[in-house]
């Protein structure tokens, strides 16, 4: 989702060039797998064979990065990752960036930096045309402030979770107190997007259900 957002910002706003659709959901696995692997996209891809061939060992060390830096950050004073902002922005952005442009061809390293530099450079209109990545800075922001809590390896997914689902869902239903309340936190600090009403108990999601999201104020 954050690949289709930051293609579509940069054809609108760089390229002046038009742009897909994004693409929330899909009941095809092609087309998730042809955002991550491009020309060596699998056609007819199933849920079978997508698991079949997920290699777990490679992924498990993966899970162990998110409480490390979660970890590194709750150390840092505001003042200094402040400082650093910047090279922050850019160093995550960085893999989000398209590996080709508007007419296929493939872009320099030189011009993908350029063009991340342009999204840092309108931060604030980027992170409007963009409420998956919005959400993942504020998510990152209010994680980091609890220095008290001991981060774990499922913080990482939790996280994904949260971004995905504040972005492009009506609703977030979520038994997980701490993802819940981190969630209500991203609602307040980016008032100005339309994200999903969290809920934590069955009887909220029931009486959201039967009352209908429209009526959320």
């Amino acid at each position: 989702m954050q690949m289709q957002e930051v293609r579509r910002f940069l054809w609108k706003y760089y390229f002046d060039h038009p742009a897909d659709e994004i693409v929330v959901s899909s009941p095809h696995l092609s087309v998730v797998d042809f955002f991550l692997s491009k020309r060596t996209t699998r056609i007819g891809l199933t849920a079978r064979q997508f698991i079949g061939e997920l290699d777990y060992d490679l992924l498990n060390p993966l899970k162990d990065f998110s409480p490390q830096a979660q970890t590194a950050l709750q150390r840092v004073e505001a003042a200094e990752h402040k400082a650093k902002d910047q090279e922050i922005f850019l160093a995550w952005l960085t893999n989000s960036i398209p590996l080709e442009g508007p007419h296929g061809r493939v872009m320099s390293v030189s011009r993908r930096i350029e063009l991340a530099q342009f999204c840092y450079e309108r931060r604030k209109a980027f992170f409007v045309a963009c409420p998956a990545m919005a959400v993942e800075v504020s998510l990152t922001t209010d994680r980091a402030r609890d220095r008290s809590r001991n981060p774990t390896r499922s913080d990482g997914p939790d996280a994904s979770h949260t971004v995905m689902a504040l972005s492009y869902c009506d609703i977030f239903f979520t038994r997980d107190r701490h993802q819940g309340n981190s969630a209500g936190a991203v609602r307040r600090m980016l008032k100005g997007l339309s994200l999903a009403y969290v809920c934590v108990e069955p009887k909220q999601l029931s009486k959201l259900l039967q009352t209908g999201v429209s009526t959320i104020t």
